[in-house]
C-alpha cells in the first residue's frame, strides 16, 4: 500500500498535479485492489486458457488502396510513408 506522500511523489515524478482528494481518491482504489482474492497462475494454466479459446478463421480482404493509405502522409517516399529516424 502506499501511503500518501509516496502517491503524492509519483505523480510528481509523472508530471501530474494532484489534489488531495484526488490522492485520497486514488489510494481508495489500490485499497479495492489489495482485497482482491488473488489466484496464481502457473505457465501451464495460461497455456490452456490460450488453447481453449475459440479464435475466428481468418479471412482474406483487399488491402487499402495505397494512395488512400498515404493521403494523410506528413512525408512519402517512393511510394511508401516516410518517418524519421529515432536513435
Amino acid at each position: 500500500m502506499l501511503t500518501k506522500t509516496e502517491t503524492g511523489r509519483c505523480a510528481a515524478l509523472a508530471k501530474v498535479r494532484l489534489t488531495g482528494g484526488d490522492v485520497d481518491a486514488i489510494n481508495d482504489f489500490f485499497k479495492i485492489l489489495d482485497g482482491i482474492d488473488d489466484i496464481p497462475l502457473t505457465p501451464d494454466d495460461i497455456e490452456q486458457d490460450i488453447q481453449s479459446m475459440a479464435l475466428r478463421e481468418d479471412i482474406g480482404a483487399p488491402s487499402l488502396p495505397r494512395a488512400l493509405a498515404l493521403a494523410n502522409a506528413k512525408v512519402t517516399e517512393a511510394g511508401c510513408i516516410s518517418v524519421p529516424k529515432i536513435l
